[in-house]
Protein backbone atom coordinates (compact mmCIF):
# COMPACT_ATOMS: atom_id res chain seq x y z
CA UNK A 1 0.00 0.00 0.00
CA UNK A 2 1.39 3.43 -0.73
CA UNK A 3 1.09 6.53 0.93
CA UNK A 4 0.96 10.07 -0.42
CA UNK A 5 1.93 13.23 1.16
CA UNK A 6 1.09 16.66 -0.30
CA UNK A 7 1.91 19.68 2.04
CA UNK A 8 -1.05 21.82 2.22
CA UNK A 9 -1.44 25.87 3.67
CA UNK A 10 -3.44 25.38 7.13
CA UNK A 11 -5.94 27.94 6.68
CA UNK A 12 -7.63 25.92 3.51
CA UNK A 13 -8.04 23.17 5.13
CA UNK A 14 -9.75 24.20 8.22
CA UNK A 15 -11.86 25.92 5.70
CA UNK A 16 -12.71 23.27 3.64
CA UNK A 17 -13.21 20.48 5.60
CA UNK A 18 -16.71 19.54 6.35
CA UNK A 19 -18.26 18.67 9.86
CA UNK A 20 -19.22 15.20 10.03
CA UNK A 21 -21.77 13.03 12.04
CA UNK A 22 -18.89 9.89 12.26
CA UNK A 23 -18.68 8.56 15.81
CA UNK A 24 -17.45 5.28 17.54
CA UNK A 25 -20.26 5.16 19.84
CA UNK A 26 -20.24 3.85 22.03
CA UNK A 27 -16.42 3.67 22.67
CA UNK A 28 -13.93 6.78 23.75
CA UNK A 29 -10.38 6.74 22.74
CA UNK A 30 -8.10 8.54 25.24
CA UNK A 31 -4.27 9.10 24.58
CA UNK A 32 -2.19 8.11 27.54
CA UNK A 33 0.75 9.76 26.92
CA UNK A 34 2.94 8.49 29.93
CA UNK A 35 2.03 4.90 29.43
CA UNK A 36 2.29 5.51 25.75
CA UNK A 37 -1.44 3.44 24.64
CA UNK A 38 -4.50 4.44 24.24
CA UNK A 39 -7.40 3.30 26.38
CA UNK A 40 -10.76 1.91 25.21
CA UNK A 41 -13.62 3.39 27.45
CA UNK A 42 -17.00 1.91 27.04
CA UNK A 43 -18.90 5.31 28.04
CA UNK A 44 -22.22 4.16 28.71
CA UNK A 45 -20.70 1.98 32.30
CA UNK A 46 -17.52 4.06 32.22
CA UNK A 47 -15.39 0.98 32.07
CA UNK A 48 -12.04 0.87 30.25
CA UNK A 49 -12.35 -2.29 27.65
CA UNK A 50 -8.80 -1.90 26.41
CA UNK A 51 -5.18 -0.48 26.41
CA UNK A 52 -3.82 -0.48 23.00
CA UNK A 53 0.21 0.01 22.97
CA UNK A 54 0.66 2.88 20.28
CA UNK A 55 4.03 4.99 20.34
CA UNK A 56 5.42 7.12 22.28
CA UNK A 57 3.28 9.73 23.65
CA UNK A 58 0.40 9.35 21.85
CA UNK A 59 -1.80 13.01 21.22
CA UNK A 60 -4.61 13.20 18.54
CA UNK A 61 -7.71 11.13 17.95
CA UNK A 62 -9.59 10.84 15.32
CA UNK A 63 -12.50 8.54 14.29
CA UNK A 64 -12.13 7.90 10.55
CA UNK A 65 -14.05 5.58 7.67
CA UNK A 66 -17.87 5.48 9.64
CA UNK A 67 -15.99 4.70 12.43
CA UNK A 68 -14.15 1.57 11.81
CA UNK A 69 -10.80 3.30 12.01
CA UNK A 70 -9.09 5.48 14.92
CA UNK A 71 -6.19 7.38 14.01
CA UNK A 72 -3.94 8.17 16.71
CA UNK A 73 -0.71 10.90 16.65
CA UNK A 74 2.52 10.46 17.89
CA UNK A 75 4.75 13.77 17.50
CA UNK A 76 7.39 11.88 18.91
CA UNK A 77 7.18 9.44 17.04
CA UNK A 78 6.78 11.34 13.68
CA UNK A 79 3.57 9.02 13.15
CA UNK A 80 0.03 7.74 12.59
CA UNK A 81 -1.21 4.40 14.51
CA UNK A 82 -4.20 3.09 12.87
CA UNK A 83 -6.84 1.16 15.07
CA UNK A 84 -9.74 -0.93 14.06
CA UNK A 85 -12.26 -0.33 16.03
CA UNK A 86 -14.00 -3.75 15.88
CA UNK A 87 -11.28 -5.34 16.96
CA UNK A 88 -9.08 -2.45 19.19
CA UNK A 89 -6.31 -4.07 17.57
CA UNK A 90 -2.96 -1.85 15.99
CA UNK A 91 -3.26 -2.29 12.30
CA UNK A 92 -0.27 -0.40 11.28
CA UNK A 93 2.03 2.50 11.53
CA UNK A 94 2.20 5.32 9.35
CA UNK A 95 5.74 7.85 9.34
CA UNK A 96 4.39 11.29 8.38
CA UNK A 97 5.78 14.83 8.75
CA UNK A 98 8.51 16.02 11.60
CA UNK A 99 5.84 15.94 14.31
CA UNK A 100 1.74 15.07 13.63
CA UNK A 101 -0.37 16.27 16.05
CA UNK A 102 -4.18 17.82 14.96
CA UNK A 103 -5.98 15.13 13.08
CA UNK A 104 -9.04 15.44 10.82
CA UNK A 105 -10.36 12.72 8.49
CA UNK A 106 -12.42 13.40 5.42
CA UNK A 107 -16.14 12.64 5.04
CA UNK A 108 -15.37 10.02 2.46
CA UNK A 109 -13.04 8.23 5.18
CA UNK A 110 -10.30 7.87 2.81
CA UNK A 111 -8.32 10.72 3.88
CA UNK A 112 -6.65 11.99 7.27
CA UNK A 113 -5.35 15.68 7.63
CA UNK A 114 -2.39 15.97 9.82
CA UNK A 115 -1.62 18.94 11.40
CA UNK A 116 2.06 19.03 11.65
CA UNK A 117 3.22 20.48 15.09
CA UNK A 118 6.73 21.63 13.96
CA UNK A 119 6.43 22.69 10.48
CA UNK A 120 3.21 24.81 10.90
CA UNK A 121 2.07 22.55 7.65
CA UNK A 122 -0.82 19.96 6.83
CA UNK A 123 -0.01 16.96 5.35
CA UNK A 124 -2.72 14.57 3.69
CA UNK A 125 -2.45 11.02 3.76
CA UNK A 126 -4.10 9.51 0.92
CA UNK A 127 -4.57 5.86 2.18
CA UNK A 128 -4.52 4.31 5.12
Amino acid sequence: MRIFFHLLSCSFVVSHIATSQISAKPYAYITNQLEHTVSVIDVQNSNVISNIPVGRNPAGVAICDSGKKIVISSPEEKALFIIDSGSSKLLKKINVGEGPLGLACSPEGNLVYVADWYTHKVAVAVSY
